[in-house]
């Protein structure tokens, strides 16, 4: 079984809780290619896993400078 189809889907409201942003802007980044998410139907319902979540803020970490 694939690990995409073994993890629980969020629904954009429930992604956009859990990264503490408005369902806009989460819609927005989706439409960026920012966040990914699997694309369900023609309208299309999104829905997100932990790993789409975790790769985006992985890519959204600033490292801090060397002391």
């Amino acid at each position: 079984m694939s690990d995409l189809v073994s993890q629980e889907k969020l629904n954009t409201e429930e992604a956009a809780r859990l990264l503490g942003l408005s369902t806009v802007t989460v819609r927005s980044l989706v439409r960026a290619r920012a966040l990914g998410c699997i694309e369900l139907g023609k309208r299309p319902l999104y829905r997100f896993t932990r790993t789409h979540i975790d790769e985006y803020l992985q890519r959204r970490e600033v490292q801090p400078l060397a002391a």
